[in-house]
């Protein structure tokens, strides 16, 4: 009798021990399973983040186009006192309330008054290849078209001066259209995960497409790589330098 309750209280006790294991272990396996989920979680979040990051990028740098062909055809004469007024090369350039240096520009609408964001003499220094000059101008005869391809890191949105590569995409958007009269499309350089853009760099260009590369080095310059242009800046601001500086390089601006 005292044998078999000792066994009962055994077997209760046993069974005990079992449902605590059991218990642990379903424990361990839910907080295992939560930490992955967690995981993957945070790394749709960062894949999610990048694609956002680099569709407003494109949208922004996409809608340029529009502000191009109708902001410079519709522009309003810089009108008033001129703050500040300089010949350069042939060009009289106006200093309006924006901080613009404006010229006018043979353009395929006319001569049309077009803003800079530097003045010629500013960029005379900075590092540039003539050969673009000669390249772009093969385009231009062939009837071709000109792409700006974006490196990936111009995306990251906290970098020093961030914007400024937008600006720069517009600098030089709105001469390839209104002075050369070339359609200018946009690219990127490199893969942006969960992205479909297209993909195009220097090994692309053609005379029917003059890729121009945008992206960061670490010296701000703008020359020639096989067949195509690039604007290489040490930091964003740069590029807005270097996409004025290019632009009076192949209007005949600066010389």
């Amino acid at each position: 009798m005292v044998n078999t309750k000792s066994q009962k209280k055994r077997n209760e006790l046993d069974s005990k021990n079992e449902e605590k294991t059991n218990s642990e272990e379903s424990s361990k396996s839910k907080s295992i399973k939560n930490s992955i989920k967690t995981e993957e979680n945070k790394n749709n979040k960062k894949i999610d983040y990048s694609n956002v990051v680099a569709i407003v990028f494109a949208v922004i740098v996409l809608g340029l186009f529009v502000f191009v062909i109708y902001g410079i055809k519709n522009r309003a004469p810089t009108q008033g006192p001129a703050l500040l007024q300089e010949d350069y090369n042939g060009y009289t350039f106006v200093k309006d309330n924006a901080g613009h240096w404006v010229t006018i520009i043979k353009t395929v609408n006319g001569d049309t008054e077009i803003p800079f964001y530097y003045h010629p003499k500013q960029l005379e220094d900075m590092s540039y290849d003539k050969k673009i000059n000669q390249l772009l101008s093969l385009t231009q005869k062939k009837k071709g078209k000109m792409t700006i391809a974006f490196g990936a890191e111009l995306t990251n949105p906290n970098l020093p001066g961030e914007g400024s590569q937008t600006v720069a995409a517009y600098e030089i958007i709105k001469v390839g259209i209104n002075v050369f009269g070339m359609p200018v499309e946009t690219a990127m350089i490199d893969n942006i995960n969960g992205t479909n853009f297209t993909l195009l760099n220097c090994s692309n260009s053609t005379i029917d497409n003059f890729i121009v590369e945008m992206r960061l080095g670490n010296k701000s310059q703008v020359y020639s790589k096989g067949g195509c242009a690039v604007i290489e800046a040490a930091n964003l601001s740069d590029t807005i330098k270097l996409a004025d500086q290019f632009v009076y390089k192949i209007t005949g601006i600066l010389s």
